[in-house]
């Protein structure tokens, strides 16, 4: 199963995906160009996140909408 592929059926069983769980689960650098491609076919919702460590940073999590 491809990285895409694999994104796909995380977010369609209901999950989210932030680019560092991205890269730890499929070695997967370039998230947002994953969820480009996926923008095709899903409604994707993109929530930022304050990163809880520094309160400064934040990042991107992506769900598809119901």
């Amino acid at each position: 199963m491809n990285t895409t592929k694999a994104i796909e059926h995380h977010l369609l069983t209901g999950h989210s995906v932030t680019p560092l769980e991205a890269l730890s689960r499929w070695g997967c650098y370039r998230l947002g160009s994953v969820i480009h491609r996926l923008r095709k076919k899903y409604a994707i919702k993109t929530e930022f996140v304050v990163n809880p460590r520094n309160r400064k940073h934040t990042f991107a999590s992506y769900r598809i909408q119901k």
